[in-house]
């Protein structure tokens, strides 16, 4: 079930920012590009020899036609100050947290359904979703006390995301990918757990917990993965013709969370620059496989899920 479906309004009149089922030709028309996360306006998504061969202005065409008479958007395709308040979030710079990866060679369909998009003041945040015919934003509205709550609705965690009775961070630096010693702990049950919560020097018994948790056939455990990039300060490629929200230069952050929403746990890993690489450093692939680190975290009270996903650690140098 797309987890917006809960949030949509009855369709009782014109449609609405909240409402209103945008193409991924409209939001390139509206963001001058793609949007933070290459998720509803995309290269997978968006025919750029149409744009290479006749600019963006047939789909601006489109966009006014279509949502001007709706006051969306006024006769030179310019949002209404709603739309552009939910819009505004999904441009670079910012922070984007996904339900999936970018799409790649190696991964070329793209099986994502929900992006959250957070300005570089943190002070905007909208959700986009697949809809039947294209994508419907979700603005998190000025009430910020209400995001995270509105952060686990997006995601489907709502029912099942509980805080964890213990707070814990742990994060160490020269990470493998293929490290799985942590979920083959876990997996052990609580006496590896705790095994390894010793040998890396942490309170064992929320680990221990854990595994515990993890040997109970009964446990019912679900796991779910968000991928996130923080590009607040970032260089972008320009003369372009459009925004292409690709870190050429700058300092990004990312982070995959493997997430057991009913422990309150996170196990994570990402890539940070490290002390000393240069501004380009995102061009060099000695640099990247350099930056990984890993870890986990328990969300304790107090603690949100969103704030934690959001949460990009820097490089731990080990001084």
């Amino acid at each position: 079930m797309n987890p917006f479906s809960l949030m949509r309004p009855r369709r009782t009149g014109p449609p609405t920012v909240s409402t209103a089922v945008f193409s991924s030709t409209d939001l390139f028309a509206l963001l001058g590009g793609f949007d933070l996360g290459c998720f509803a306006a995309s290269h997978g998504s968006v025919d750029m020899h149409v744009f290479e061969d006749r600019g963006i202005g047939p789909w601006r065409s489109a966009l006014i036609e279509r949502w001007a008479p709706t006051g969306l958007v006024d006769e030179s395709g310019a949002p209404c100050p709603e739309l552009a308040w939910a819009l505004s979030p999904l441009s670079p710079p910012g922070s984007v947290v996904m339900d999936g990866d970018y799409i790649t060679e190696r991964h070329p369909i793209d099986r994502r359904t929900v992006a959250v998009c957070v300005d570089a003041a943190g002070e905007r945040v909208t959700g986009i979703a697949r809809a039947r015919g294209g994508y419907r934003l979700v603005p998190f509205g000025p009430d910020r006390a209400s995001w995270p709550a509105r952060f686990e609705r997006v995601f489907g965690l709502e029912r099942s995301f509980q805080n964890s009775m213990w707070t814990q961070h742990y994060i160490e630096g020269d990470f493998r990918l293929d490290d799985e010693s942590l979920a083959d702990h876990l997996i052990g049950g609580e006496r590896t757990a705790r095994e390894y919560a010793l040998e890396k020097g942490v309170d064992p018994e929320p680990l221990a917990d854990l595994g515990r948790a993890f040997h109970n056939p009964f446990g019912g455990l679900t796991m779910r993965t968000l991928t996130a990039m923080n590009l607040t300060d970032c260089s972008f490629l320009e003369g372009l013709g459009y925004v292409l929200p690709h870190p050429v230069g700058g300092w990004p952050k990312s982070k995959v969370s493997g997430i057991l929403p009913e422990k309150g746990f996170i196990m994570f890993n990402g890539c940070a620059p490290r002390r000393g690489y240069p501004e380009d450093w995102v061009k060099h692939s000695e640099f990247k496989s350099g930056s990984r680190f890993g870890g986990f975290d328990f969300i304790g009270e107090g603690m949100t899920l969103m704030d934690t996903v959001l949460t990009f650690c820097d490089y731990p140098e080990g001084d």
